[in-house]
């Protein structure tokens, strides 16, 4: 990093100005894949809109507040892709998921809504184990004031189940996609070493040089990818569960599937039927780095965490981040009660920009 962080575009990091210059940056790297996101976008929240929501059919209610959580989170991933944090757009997307895999199983089963309101009891025995091992003095004080043992031995009476996000993903038919996308996305938000590669900058030579924590807008161009499959899965379960049709799905789909190489960032497709949900189609498209042959899945789609041991740490095949820590030692020598329905039951007209998204999609 620079020792000139006052001259810096970037001198106060992602909160810079200058981050506002990166949206165009990003838009001109990947037009088609924006443009596809903003489509899609475009007919996910005309569907929100489109949803006849009967409040006394609990799988309605789940089902619309799932899609719009699912709804936001994508829509929070690209807002992060458009200020340069593909990372965390990653974290985001993870989320986004979570919410899908229960939206895509209530689809498939709508008997489960109970199962999944009862999991409240579990949020709440986890609260109030959580409480009971409070140890500051100051803050077991204030709860204690609040409330009393009686009412922490009734937050645990509860018996409902807490939600499993690989269960709800089998019975969603989407096993495959939590194996795969929901995996990949998990080593960002849980900071796992092998994504921390993000943060070094390797020269010519494929070796580490120096530290980076600022704004990029390269290596989006598979999470683009993912953000409007997740969109297209999230419109099809709900279509699901309020037994609607979204006729656009298949021509969005084809355009996910033929989105031409941008970015420089060169991927390939081993099939094109993106509406088969049981494994996501955007995975294959993944960028393949370095030292990866395309003739195994798993070594591009896991790479480079999927073999690495540690002796290894310093070889030339190894991820840069492992051989910048591997160097640096050598040198050392060492579910709520109520809820808000947050738009028009029967009467919400389509949002005015839908027909000009209608006539793009076709």
């Amino acid at each position: 990093m620079t020792n000139s962080a006052d001259q810096h575009p970037f001198a106060e990091g992602f909160l810079s100005d200058s981050v506002r210059q990166v949206r165009g940056e990003v838009h001109n790297r990947y037009p088609s894949h924006v443009e596809l996101a903003r489509v899609t976008n475009c007919r996910a929240v005309a569907l929100q809109h489109e949803l006849q929501l009967h409040v006394d059919r609990l799988e309605e209610a789940l089902g619309a507040a799932l899609y719009a959580r699912t709804l936001a989170f994508t829509q929070s991933s690209v807002l992060l892709l458009e200020h340069g944090m593909p990372v965390q757009a990653r974290t985001v997307l993870r989320a986004g998921l979570e919410s899908l895999f229960q939206l895509a199983a209530l689809a498939e089963d709508p008997r489960i809504a109970p199962s999944l309101l009862a999991s409240h009891d579990a949020d709440r025995r986890t609260l109030a184990d959580r409480i009971r091992r409070w140890r500051d003095p100051a803050l077991r004080a204030s709860m204690d004031s609040q409330l009393s043992e009686a009412d922490l031995s009734a937050m645990s009476a509860g018996t409902g189940k807490p939600i499993n996000i690989y269960e709800f993903a089998k019975l969603a038919r989407m096993e495959d996609w939590y194996l795969t996308i929901y995996t990949l996305l998990s080593f960002a938000a849980h900071s796992k070493v092998s994504d921390l590669d993000s943060h070094v900058v390797v020269g010519g030579d494929g070796e580490p040089i120096e530290f980076q924590n600022e704004p990029v807008s390269s290596g989006q161009a598979s999470i683009w990818s993912w953000e409007v499959e997740v969109q297209l899965a999230a419109m099809r379960s709900v279509a699901a569960v309020f037994s609607l049709e979204v006729h656009e799905l298949e021509a969005l789909g084809k355009r996910l599937v033929d989105l031409p190489e941008q970015g420089g960032e060169a991927y390939p497709l081993h099939r094109a039927d993106i509406l088969q949900q049981a494994v996501p189609a955007s995975c294959f498209r993944l960028p393949l780095m370095s030292n990866v042959s395309p003739r195994n899945f798993a070594a591009s789609c896991f790479h480079p965490i999927y073999s690495i041991p540690r002796s290894a740490a310093s070889s030339a095949g190894s991820p840069p981040w492992m051989r910048l820590v591997s160097q640096t030692s050598h040198r050392r020598k060492s579910s709520p009660r109520s809820m808000t329905i947050i738009w028009s039951l029967q009467t919400s007209p389509r949002p005015p920009a839908y027909e000009t998204c209608e006539r793009i999609i076709r």
